[in-house]
């Protein structure tokens, strides 16, 4: 309890009278800095030596100096003026971007191409900005983004209704490997309707594109023929 009152007796204000005080070497010209009546000062340092029990000015002819304690008391203030103005600098750079980190999820099969074109250009805007990358498939990338543990993603395939902001963006097309003498190995493009008759090898389920490849398929009411799965 007594540690208490003694923390609620040292308000921020009273530390800040406290400090100009030993900064303008006396009570009326402290008054005159900051803009008060000199009664107001004396008045709240009093309440702080009350609240402490322990003197923090002395009397020297006309002027006052801070006692021992005053000075603890002044070293302290300073001490949280330096902390607030470090706080207050961090979290301008956080806001600009200047400093700090980000988390990032991105989808299998997107390291390269996002490290080789965006992240090369955000570095060079923003040097000083720690990058956290994270790689895996889309059910795991939404799950962490609703727990908190990234801050966005990069992925590929249908999200259905998922509670977060998306943007989309256009990728490019959707190529099919095959050897070179196969039969459609000669097309410049594959329509739906052509690929399905073929044995396929697949991604498994939890990849974005699969995902995305069997919301087409579906979507064109055609079977696919599933030769084997490619796990990753």
């Amino acid at each position: 309890m007594v540690q208490q009152r003694i923390d609620q007796g040292i308000t921020e204000h009273r530390l800040a009278y406290l400090y100009e005080v030993a900064m303008q070497g006396g009570v009326r010209a402290a008054a005159e800095s900051v803009g008060v009546n000199p009664s107001a000062i004396s008045r709240q340092i009093a309440l702080l030596e009350r609240h402490l029990q322990i003197p923090l000015l002395e009397k020297q002819g006309r002027n006052v100096t801070v006692t021992q304690a005053g000075k603890l008391l002044i070293e302290h203030h300073r001490e949280m003026l330096y902390r607030r103005r470090q706080l207050a600098e961090t979290l301008q750079d956080m806001r600009h971007l200047r400093r700090g980190s980000v988390s990032l999820r991105v989808g299998q099969g997107m390291i390269s191409e996002f490290v080789e074109g965006p992240l090369q250009q955000f570095s060079a805007d923003y040097p000083d900005v720690f990058v956290d990358i994270h790689s895996g498939n889309m059910s795991e990338t939404i799950n962490m983004m609703l727990r908190g543990k990234v801050d966005m993603a990069i992925s590929f395939g249908p999200l259905g209704d998922p509670p977060v902001m998306v943007r989309s963006f256009n990728r490019g097309p959707i190529c099919a490997i095959v050897p070179p003498h196969h039969a459609l190995a000669g097309l410049e493009a594959i329509t739906l309707e052509t690929l399905a008759p073929q044995r396929l090898i697949f991604m498994a389920e939890q990849f974005g594109i699969q995902q995305y490849l069997n919301e087409m398929f579906s979507s064109q009411h055609l079977a696919l023929i599933l030769r084997s799965q490619y796990q990753g």
